[in-house]
């Protein structure tokens, strides 16, 4: 069974965003099998492959597509970002991770005091 590691940057965006933030989805810690122990990959091993899929907030690509390890991303801001990534290695197995962008309110001043990664 692979691993599905999703690192998102940032993990929050403000609200009323309106697709000014890019979000990066990377997947390039997911792992052809899952052990407890960090190895390097097999380089024999056949690549990953990779889906994302998207829910609450509507969202655009900024750059990379739903099947690439990095892709970049923006959303409106109007409500979390919920993130999914189906892994699957070469021998068919796979594996799903989530990950929501959520949604920092603008204090009085309208600043956006966002919390970090």
């Amino acid at each position: 069974m692979p691993s599905a590691v999703i690192e998102a940057d940032p993990k929050s965006i403000c609200a009323g965003d309106d697709y000014a933030t890019s979000i990066t989805l990377n997947a390039k810690e997911s792992a052809p099998h899952l052990t407890l122990v960090a190895t390097k990959p097999d380089p024999n091993e056949p690549p990953l492959q990779f889906t994302w899929s998207f829910a609450g907030a509507p969202m655009q690509f900024a750059t990379g597509d739903n099947h690439t390890p990095i892709t970049v991303v923006q959303t409106t801001g109007d409500r979390p970002l919920e993130v999914a990534l189906h892994v699957v290695n070469g021998e068919g197995s796979s594996t799903d991770a989530l990950q929501t962008i959520s949604i920092t309110q603008v204090d009085a001043d309208g600043n956006c005091p966002r919390s970090g990664p």
